[in-house]
């Protein structure tokens, strides 16, 4: 069931550490369609995941050891809940794939977080982080995994209970714009049905992790007749971009741990995997020669972000290009200097 949103100011469940800054990760275009459970019965508590998959990234959350899985230090969401002056819970985890594709077993789960107060007996939405105690190391670095928002059951749902605001690919006058055989990224596993898996759905989830390596995201270039959103937008249309409606590409860079350093994102079409250079601080994922070797420079802001449309591949993009890949480095803002790395990521526009 999809209900109308509400929008209210951020909430912090926890504060995020001091010492070390996080950036978040997700493939939701910041455009939402809007809230729902996709497809998990109010009846049942269960998890709501995002895909991640191995097929479109490389190096997940990667900062430190090279040998080292994925780290992620907190989880963000944009959780609604039906009536607020209810209390209700729910939980991160990240899910490995089975190998028929679906969600499998934990790699990691959360105990239960209540929402916060709310201020009205009618919906209330709140955009929650949470920070871990201690990071964990959850995410394989060249597979498949899930992201997920665990939801409590509420038999009065949909008059209450928690849902999570999504982009759609296709419906409202908000949303995603990815090509239409674009994978369905946003799947249900019900634990009050033993486990039983929803079908995946064509929307993404307000879903992240929270990592404090250097992180690039894909985007798109829409034709402003076609947009749904801000734009550049940093979607399932920046993995799967539609190539008849001519998109061009954009990318999102973010380390709030790197403000004012020099940025550059590399691309090539030959696949993913890896390589290992001494002075980076991970892995290098993508495979040269580099064709070209630059597709975006620039300098990250003082809070650590920056974002554009390559130059020379903006809409109207006319030639289609299968599938590129694409991983971003930092230059060190001082001598001696770490040059940081991001997780390597692709867009395919068949």
């Amino acid at each position: 069931m999809r209900l109308p949103i509400l929008f209210v100011p951020a909430v912090l469940g926890a504060a995020l550490p001091a010492q070390l800054a996080t950036n978040p990760f997700g493939i939701y275009p910041a455009a939402t369609s809007y809230t729902s459970r996709s497809g998990l019965p109010g009846s049942s508590h269960g998890d709501l995941c995002l895909a991640l998959p191995g097929a479109a990234f490389r190096g997940l959350g990667q900062f430190g050891p090279l040998d080292a899985p994925g780290r992620i230090d907190g989880f963000r969401a944009l959780l609604q809940d039906q009536d607020a002056s209810t209390p209700e819970t729910y939980s991160w985890s990240v899910l490995s794939a089975r190998a028929d594709g679906r969600p499998g077993a934990a790699f990691y789960r959360s105990g239960p977080i209540p929402t916060p107060p709310g201020a009205t007996a009618g919906p209330e939405a709140w955009l929650l982080s949470s920070a871990l105690t201690a990071p964990v190391r959850p995410l394989p670095k060249d597979a498949t995994c899930f992201l997920a928002v665990g939801l409590p059951s509420n038999a009065r749902w949909p008059l209450d209970g928690l849902s999570v605001h999504h982009a759609d690919y296709s419906l409202g006058t908000t949303g995603d714009t990815p090509r239409s055989d674009a994978p369905n990224l946003t799947w249900t596993v019900d634990r009050d049905r033993g486990d039983l898996v929803g079908q995946p759905s064509p929307r993404v989830p307000a879903l992240f992790f929270l990592t404090p390596g250097l992180v690039l995201r894909a985007g798109a270039d829409v034709d402003p007749a076609e947009q749904r959103g801000p734009n550049p937008t940093f979607g399932a249309a920046g993995l799967y971009p539609d190539r008849t409606k001519r998109m061009g590409l954009a990318f999102l860079v973010t380390d709030a741990n790197r403000p004012n350093e020099t940025f550059a994102v590399l691309g090539s079409p030959l696949g993913f995997g890896p390589l290992r250079l001494p002075f980076l601080t991970g892995t290098l994922w993508i495979v040269p020669p580099f064709a070209p070797d630059l597709f975006l420079t620039g300098t990250l802001d003082a809070a650590g972000r920056a974002e554009g449309v390559v130059p020379f591949a903006p809409f109207p993009l006319t030639p289609t290009f299968g599938a590129l890949y694409f991983q971003a480095v930092t230059l060190p803002a001082a001598p001696g200097g770490t040059f940081g790395v991001s997780n390597a990521t692709s867009a395919a526009d068949s």
